[in-house]
């Protein structure tokens, strides 16, 4: 086999890979002009409107985000809906999940995704084939909330913030809850509490991040099965005036988004095990809610497998053939 084979072929290795290495963070603006934005890992932007609600299927009110992948998931809050995109802004099916009331919170593990409704205080499941979704077998309903804002998963536990009490008025009053991701089943009602209204949630294999809308902060905690422990609720600060909302594990560390008083807000980018980082952007926010960040890991998709897989063979055929 002549040379200029194999560098080809390990050409074509190294590109398959990189084609489906990201780095994106996304950001949900609930105001003019009610898009998803999108970022690069550092901050810098690279669309400001990557979906449009004024002009594209996205509708208004976009909240919760997660991503998957090449798959991105809104919530709109107005519509009761989830939609179902790329990540570079293509259409899949803007009505994945509808009948929802009043959409925040959405988490995705796997083909799993998953849902909170903050009107009837509840959380439901949903497996995702392609361009539909149909509720996860198995999975009661979680009902019976409180104010609840945020969702995460990891692993088979599945945490959910609670704003505040009732009302939703009152300090220092918010909890976290875990759930079975499976069945629904109740864990720990109160797995940390007395937080300051928690919203987002991010958890790794290890921690539960929550960000403190009132406590203008973002706690830290430690899994422990269905328990967290060595809490600490200032975690990071987000200084004076800027409510943290949304928090998102990506490639480069962990993506802070705030809001302030006047509809602006900050995405800051901060070591996820010491809580020393700062803002990277705060440019072209409008009212933001919802952040999600893909993982710069080059991870090849199913289409990407068959290409790796036929350049191997053809490079061990031709390796063999040079040996005899």
């Amino acid at each position: 086999m002549p040379r200029i084979i194999p560098r080809i072929l390990t050409g074509v290795l190294l590109s398959a890979l990189v084609l489906v290495a990201h780095g994106q963070v996304f950001v949900t603006n609930t105001y003019s002009p009610f898009s998803v934005g999108e970022f690069s890992p550092s901050g810098t932007l690279v669309n400001a409107t990557l979906l449009n609600g004024t002009n594209s299927s996205l509708g208004l009110n976009p909240y919760g985000i997660a991503v998957s992948g090449s798959t991105l998931f809104v919530a709109n809050y107005g519509l009761g809906t989830v939609g179902e995109y790329t990540t570079s802004g293509g259409l899949i099916n803007s009505t994945l999940v509808t009948g929802l009331a009043n959409p925040t919170g959405i988490a995705v593990s796997g083909s799993t995704l998953y849902v909170v409704s903050n009107i009837t205080a509840s959380v439901t499941a949903y497996t995702v084939s392609g361009n539909s979704a149909t509720p996860l077998a198995g999975f009661t309903t979680i009902s019976g909330l409180g104010n609840s804002l945020g969702i995460a998963v990891s692993g088979n536990n599945l945490y959910v913030s609670n704003y505040a009490d009732s009302f939703g008025n009152t300090p220092n009053t918010g909890s976290i809850s875990v759930y079975d991701a499976m069945t629904g089943a109740t864990l720990n009602l109160n797995a940390v509490s007395g937080l300051d209204a928690p919203v987002g949630l991010a958890a790794s294999g290890t921690t539960v991040y929550a960000a403190m809308n009132w406590g203008q902060s973002v706690g830290a905690y430690t899994i422990s099965g269905s328990n967290l422990t060595n809490g600490n609720n200032a975690f990071i600060t987000t200084g004076y005036g800027n409510g943290a909302y949304g928090v998102a594990l990506g490639s480069s560390g962990l993506y802070v988004l705030t809001q302030n008083s006047y509809g602006g807000g900050t995405i800051g980018l901060y070591n996820p095990t010491t809580g020393v980082g700062g803002i990277i952007d705060s440019s072209y926010l409008s009212y933001p809610v919802g952040i999600a960040a893909i993982n710069a890991v080059a991870v090849p998709e199913p289409a990407t497998w068959s290409t790796i897989a036929g350049a191997l063979g053809l490079l061990v055929v031709g390796l063999r053939r040079r040996q005899r």
